[in-house]
């Protein structure tokens, strides 16, 4: 019979598979800005430095966190993988609410009239909806 140490608790293999997909996807989201820029002409020799330096450190958090889970630093390895993520997924709901506030603003918005004034007219419906 093999000895080995008893697993407790719940796995963390599912915790370590959403930080790496999440990394991954802010890597992607990286690269192809930077390839946009590439091409358009934006990256040029004056920022590759900063642009070297954003495709580097989440590449080497992903591969590091990769590296760690397979000798078994289960702990390093989540935070190798949080560190970029965390941001990532500050980030994400707070470009989900721009998108839906935008939205709804366009709805209120008459032609010609400033966006503050719609927002104003939208705020006043909304507590006043509140009211009844």
């Amino acid at each position: 019979m093999a000895r080995g140490r008893r697993r407790r608790g719940k796995s963390l293999k599912p915790l370590y598979y959403i930080l790496a997909t999440i990394n991954a996807i802010a890597l992607a989201v990286i690269v192809f800005f930077f390839m946009w820029g590439l091409s358009d002409g934006t990256v040029s020799s004056f920022n590759m430095l900063i642009w070297l330096a954003m495709l580097a450190i989440p590449s080497a958090t992903l591969f590091g966190g990769w590296v760690q889970w397979g000798k078994g630093n289960r702990a390093f390895a989540l935070l190798l993988l949080l560190l970029p993520s965390a941001p990532a997924l500050l980030f994400f709901p707070d470009q989900v609410a721009r998108m839906l506030i935008d939205d709804h603003l366009r709805q209120w918005k008459q032609p010609n009239e400033k966006p503050e004034a719609a927002m104003s007219r939208a705020l006043a419906f909304f507590i006043d909806g509140l009211r009844r």
